[in-house]
Order: structure tokens, then sequence, then C-alpha cells
């Protein structure tokens, strides 16, 4: 009896082994008869009749169509592709960019990492950001943008107080809610804060 009882133990080890890879073929198979997307089109439709067994529309390309295209050797002009523009989406006159931190007229050290926090009551839709700028002497530098929040529903980025190095002592920024062809959908109040040698 002992013989036997080794063998059920081992069948009833191996059954759930067998069991999971009967499963894993059965869902390959399942994929397998299912048309995979670009394929579907390539099989002819048929109509509900079964007297009347006609195609109603095939999407197939046939070899001697694709042959004769490879064989006529004209040159084919390039396709040209403009950019089209995204639509802009409208934003409540109420919603506006809340600057959380540091507060106006902070001074940090200048090697310190300075932390930016704001607030947009507004979920962000789908290529809409919030870019911290710093507004330098020869115009506006982006210092990072965010697609969504990363501090509960606001905003926050650490910017090491060496990218406002061209701010002779003092430097403004400020928080622009754009497209992500930098296009300026609503911007914030400006904020200064002074950087300090120790």
């Amino acid at each position: 009896m002992q013989p036997i009882n080794k063998r059920y133990r081992r069948l009833y080890t191996l059954l759930p082994l067998l069991f999971l890879l009967g499963c894993i073929g059965a869902i390959q198979m399942i994929g397998r008869w299912q048309p995979t997307p670009g394929t579907a089109g390539q099989k002819a439709v048929m109509d509900a009749d079964e007297n009347d067994v006609q195609p109603v529309a095939t999407l197939a390309v046939t070899t001697s169509a694709a042959e004769a295209v490879a064989s006529a050797a004209v040159a084919t002009p390039t396709a040209t592709f403009t950019a089209t523009p995204l639509p802009t989406p409208t934003i409540a006159a109420t919603a506006t960019i809340t600057l959380l931190g540091p507060p106006d007229g902070a001074v940090f050290a200048a090697t310190a990492v300075l932390s930016f926090y704001w607030q947009w009551p507004l979920p962000l839709t789908a290529g809409q950001q919030l870019t911290l700028y710093h507004l330098a002497a020869t115009g506006p530098v982006a210092l990072g943008s965010l697609a969504e929040p990363n501090l509960g529903d606001g905003y926050t980025l650490h910017i090491p107080a060496q990218q406002l190095a061209n701010a002779s002592g003092t430097a403004v920024w400020y928080v622009q809610l754009e497209t992500a062809n930098r296009d300026a959908l609503r911007s914030s109040e400006t904020r200064q804060l002074s950087l300090i040698t120790r």
C-alpha cells in the first residue's frame, strides 16, 4: 500500500501545475483565435444568410496589386506633415494658481535647495502642465514642469539655488499653466526671493 500513497501524493503535487499549464495553454489558444489589430479587416465579412454566401466587404491587399505597385517604379511624392495646434481648453475665470511658498521676500543661502509649493484647483487635462519659471534678465527660464499633483492636491518642485545663479542677489519666480507646446493658459503672481553667500 505504501507505493500507491506515494503515487497519489506525486499526482496531487503535480495536478495543480498541470491544471495551471492547461489554463495558460487555453488562454494562448483563445488569443490565437481572436483577430489581432490590423488583421481584422483582412477577412471577408459574410452575410448572416447561409444560402447566400457572398462577402460583403474585404480589405485584403492581393499580392498581384502589391507586385503591380512595386513594378511601376515611379517616383512618389514625399508627404509633408504640418503640426496641427492643440485646441486651447476653456478654463474658468475664477481658477487661479495659488503660490504657497516660499513667501515673497524670503532669504536663502546660495547653496540651498529651494522648495517651491503651489496649488491649482482644477485637474490638469491631457497636454497641460504647470511650469515653474525664473524671470531672468534675458526673459523667463523654465526650472521644471509637473503634469500631475505630487503633494496631495498640491504641487512642489525642489530646485538647487545654483539654477538661479544669474540672479544678482534677488530672483523673481512664478508658476504658469501651459500646454505641452509652452502656450500660456494662466499665470500666477510673481514673487521675489534673495540669495546670500555665507
